[in-house]
């Protein structure tokens, strides 16, 4: 997996919500550099509760969101 990308984002602070396999999950960590990095993992075979899922990340994704504005209108 290539992390290059939300590695950048970290260090440029850029609040990232990530695609993981569930195999890596633990293994990285975001957020290391200072950054906001939430993750979302997908299990094999995720296709099958398509619609489900995408109403779970769409949840974390707003509540993602919610928070970075909040925490940037202070």
């Amino acid at each position: 997996m290539d992390t290059g990308i939300v590695h950048l984002c970290d260090i440029l602070q850029i609040p990232s919500l990530i695609f993981i396999p569930k195999h890596t999950f633990y293994r990285f960590s975001g957020g290391s550099y200072g950054g906001k990095c939430e993750k979302f993992s997908l299990e094999n075979g995720y296709q099958k509760n398509y619609a489900k899922i995408m109403q779970i990340f769409y949840k974390k994704a707003n509540h993602f969101t919610t928070r970075i504005k909040n925490e940037n209108s202070i």
